[in-house]
């Protein structure tokens, strides 16, 4: 499991960069213990989960990756569209945008089953 930082970009980035921390403290007992090695793979998951949730970025702290499909906001209206080249486009037109956000994994996705409540089955 990679437990990388990314570069600090924001309030999610520093309560991501604090749960790692806490697992990281949780170390130096997790191989003793087998319910504080499980709480620190919780903290670690939890970490994961929420670098991967899509959320807004700014332009300037953050660019999409090369024809990848994204949402942005144009005009105070979010808006599906791509970044090729540079900038942003959709139904045929460049636009510019501010801020933007990868689009979603569709349910069931990410291939961990989920129980009946909707979150991770054991």
């Amino acid at each position: 499991m990679n437990h990388e930082p990314l570069p600090a970009q924001g309030p999610v980035d520093v309560l991501v960069g604090r749960l790692r921390a806490h697992a990281e403290a949780h170390e130096y007992i997790a191989n003793a213990d087998a319910e504080q090695k499980q709480w620190m793979n919780d903290l670690y998951d939890a970490a994961d989960a929420i670098e991967r949730a899509p959320r807004w970025r700014d332009v300037a702290d953050e660019l999409p990756k090369e024809a990848q499909e994204v949402l942005f906001v144009r005009c105070g209206k979010t808006v599906h569209g791509a970044w090729i080249g540079g900038i942003f486009w959709h139904s045929n037109q460049k636009m510019a945008a501010a801020y933007w956000m990868p689009l979603p994994l569709p349910p069931n996705a990410s291939g961990k089953p989920t129980d009946a409540a909707g979150g991770r089955s054991a």
